[in-house]
């Protein structure tokens, strides 16, 4: 698999087999695989030159043995890349930079405020594991 210009290769993983990694955008499997097996290949890259809209297309090949002989004599392209657009293409669109919400001011007043409750109650041997306070909602026994 050669991935496009615009991905840094993190790495990659195989069900089976080995992933090598040859070049800086290059990652290659190598195994065996017998008659109707099949074997996921994951490759994890990160976007470091693209825009907002901008299509990214990766290009895979498949080099086997025809013959059984031990030897790779046969290659096909499956994924075509942006040089060789075709039906079965993998691309993707990048949609953007997208922001992580973060707890604002108030958030975070909130939150040190529900904690130093639970302390609180904690200190003066209030809540049990059950979440309710021990001594409180028992009737008296009669006798």
């Amino acid at each position: 698999m050669i991935l496009a210009e615009e991905l840094r290769f993190l790495g990659a993983t195989a069900s089976n087999g080995t992933v090598t990694t040859p070049a800086a955008r290059v990652a290659q499997w190598n195994g065996d695989l017998a008659v109707d097996e099949q074997v996921e290949i994951k490759l994890h890259a990160q976007i470091v030159d693209a825009e907002p809209n901008d299509e990214i297309c990766a290009q895979g090949n498949v080099f086997f043995d025809s013959d059984g002989d031990g030897v790779n004599d046969n290659a096909r392209t499956l994924i075509p890349g942006p040089d060789q657009m075709g039906v079965d293409e993998t691309c993707f669109v990048v949609t953007g930079e997208h922001d992580i919400p973060a707890a604002g001011t108030l958030g975070w007043i909130v939150l040190a405020v529900l904690l130093a409750a639970i302390g609180l109650a904690q200190l003066r041997g209030g809540l049990t594991p059950g979440g309710r306070c021990p001594g409180r909602g028992k009737r008296p026994a009669r006798g």
